[in-house]
């Protein structure tokens, strides 16, 4: 009996993954309902195809142009280069 069980709930799992995979595989007409063999096997064609068209399209992008240089240093409201923040002390003063 538990046998039986584990192999009802199996095919409940892939049945489940199946209609799961139908619903994000284009098809027309949108009512059809592909057996599962025709799911995997349209599933895996589809992948390919996705894939062939990013290498495609990847090839015929321009080459992209360098990165910018870095910014120089901004001069300030008046005119003079903005100074760095000063550096926090090495060690704090000891209290007593």
């Amino acid at each position: 009996m538990k046998a039986n069980d584990r192999e009802r709930n199996r095919m409940h799992h892939l049945n489940s993954a199946l209609d799961a995979l139908r619903s994000v595989l284009p098809t027309f007409p949108d009512d059809a309902k592909l057996t599962k063999i025709e799911t995997l096997r349209f599933a895996h064609n589809y992948i390919w195809a996705l894939t062939q068209s990013l290498r495609l399209a990847e090839q015929s992008l321009p080459e992209p142009p360098p990165p910018p240089p870095p910014p120089a240093a901004s001069p300030g409201p008046w005119g003079s280069p903005c100074p760095a923040a000063p550096a926090p002390p090495a060690a704090f003063p000891a209290f007593l």
